[in-house]
């Protein structure tokens, strides 16, 4: 096989033991050595491929801990309201996509009232006359809260006489009339009217959700994926288009079946492995749909919408389950109580084995300081996302209030008290620019013209966030032999970067570009 050597670099190794280097040689698509400039000599002959970086910074493939493959291609691919800055600009945009949409719905969204001057809701009146015979679901950057039009009202039967489904919550005006707006479970009743989707959009989605992975360098992601799928993506591995490592996280209620034999779960191929499965315990922050111990600041009796799989204690029964099948879950968190249940949860079903499933709290987003000692004596992993804190940043206080602000995006916090970390973006709902992510762990400025840092004794290391994106990553998905670092017999998956982290001003860091992805050892590829 072929022998290539990566010499006179700067390479961070995400190897704790020994986490810088000089070179590296692949051979195929394992790495055979990593080490100095001077032993990488003895291993070089005639027939080596030798790449003289002149100094550039390597570092492992990117491993993004919580990415939707499916979603966020299909949302590049449909309306994309992310930079609409008013009322105005949001129906303008919409009119400009409708005049030239072919398709039976509108659809997309990631839409951010909190962007806008004034911070409303929209409406289905700004949009009715647009789209009068047209159904429309635009989801907002959470998805969490979707905005849906009267004709998809009308397609679901939504009326003022219809209640709030479990999970979920439709919201009503003063007159009792439905205003369009839909929180959590309650999409579902629109959602589920939109035709299914073909094996060839599935196709479309996944490989433009690629380009954005591979511009920059994440060469694995741990994905929310529904069995559906995973065929297609086997598909693409079987025709070399498959450019990620695949971790894929199915949906809850396919548990049973796996757990039972009545269903296979997919078998593992080299690029692809079936090995969690994805709960959602409560809403999100910007839906106000979090669940917390106290209301919140801006929505007096309100502490959010705990899950029926929660409170009717399911969840504690599934758990188990899991726990004795050897089989992962990973769970959605946001606010303090959510959090703070799901510890007493776990605490009950793990008891003595330290968490060998590795067991994962998806965001762990608001949790209490004696929570986080709870968290990291029982194991749990936390998976995070920590440039989220760059968007909630601006209004998170006013929904929650100065003290609950010192409980948000606490990595420091969780690392000290010896709790696992990865990270991840949760594509598409924020850029999978890992680089931005990384910066905000470190500086933890938010996204408003001043500046603002938000609770800097919560600040991490660039080592620590870079770890958080590699073996720690790879550690969540039970792949800390496979992959995560540079070192012999791993993975040769790896970048070069324009920019050393370690030596530019933090608040550069996401200005780092991604030179060349080197994936699967022997496909080096510009970016």
């Amino acid at each position: 096989m072929q022998k290539s050597a990566y010499t006179n670099a700067r390479i961070f190794t995400a190897d704790r033991h020994a986490p810088w280097a000089e070179a590296v040689i692949t051979q195929g698509n394992k790495i055979l050595f990593r080490g100095s400039d001077a032993d990488a000599g003895n291993l070089v002959d005639k027939e080596t491929s030798i790449i003289d970086l002149h100094g550039k910074f390597v570092m492992p493939g990117i491993i993004d801990s919580h990415v939707h493959l499916v979603w966020g291609g299909s949302m590049l691919l449909q309306l994309d309201l992310s930079e609409a800055a008013s009322k105005d600009d949001f129906i303008q945009r919409i009119r400009t996509y409708a005049a030239t949409n072919n398709n039976p719905w509108v659809l997309g969204g990631r839409w951010n009232e909190q962007n806008w001057q004034h911070k409303e809701l929209p409406a289905k009146q700004w949009i009715d006359e647009l789209l009068p015979d047209t159904p429309l679901l635009l989801h907002r950057m959470d998805y969490h809260t979707a905005l849906a039009n009267s004709c998809a009202l009308q397609m679901a039967g939504i009326t003022s006489a219809t209640p709030d489904p479990q999970n979920g919550s439709i919201e009503k005006d003063e007159n009792g009339l439905p205003t369009g707006i839909l929180r959590d479970d309650a999409i579902l009743l629109v959602a589920n009217h939109i035709p299914p989707v073909d094996s060839a959009s599935l196709t479309a989605s996944i490989l433009e959700t690629q380009k954005e992975l591979r511009r920059y360098g994440i060469t694995s992601v741990h994905d929310i994926s529904l069995p559906e799928q995973i065929p297609v993506m086997k598909k693409l591995e079987e025709e070399g288009k498959l450019g990620c490592r695949v971790f894929a996280r199915l949906p809850i209620d396919t548990l049973e079946s796996y757990i039972s034999g009545s269903n296979a779960l997919p078998a593992t191929t080299d690029k692809i492995k079936c090995g969690s499965f994805k709960v959602f315990a409560d809403g999100s922050l910007g839906s106000s749909t979090a669940y917390f111990f106290d209301d919140y600041t801006d929505s007096p009796g309100n502490h959010g919408i705990p899950m029926d799989i929660l409170t009717s204690g399911e969840l504690l029964k599934l758990a188990k389950a899991a726990n004795a099948a050897g089989m992962q879950l990973s769970i959605h968190a946001i606010g303090d109580r959510v959090n703070a249940e799901l510890i007493d949860l776990f605490e009950e079903v793990l008891k003595d084995d330290l968490n060998q499933c590795r067991h994962r709290i998806e965001h762990v987003q608001h949790i209490r300081k004696s929570d986080i000692t709870r968290l990291g004596k029982i194991g749990l992993l936390a998976s995070v996302q920590p440039h989220h804190l760059f968007h909630d940043g601006p209004w998170m206080e006013k929904r929650l209030g100065g003290k609950r602000l010192n409980e948000a995006y606490t990595f420091r916090s969780l690392l000290d008290a010896g709790v696992k970390v990865c990270f991840g973006s949760d594509f598409p709902i924020v850029t999978c620019n890992p680089f931005a992510g990384i910066e905000t762990a470190v500086i933890r400025k938010v996204n408003n013209n001043a500046g603002t840092v938000i609770t800097p004794q919560e600040k991490i290391t660039v080592e620590e966030a870079l770890l958080a994106y590699t073996i720690d990553a790879a550690y969540a998905e039970f792949s800390e032999k496979e992959k995560g670092s540079l070192a012999p017999g791993k993975l040769a998956d790896f970048l070069i970067l324009d920019k050393n982290p370690f030596k530019i001003p933090a608040d550069e860091l996401h200005t780092i570009k991604v030179e060349q992805v080197i994936f699967d050892g022997s496909q080096a590829v510009n970016v």
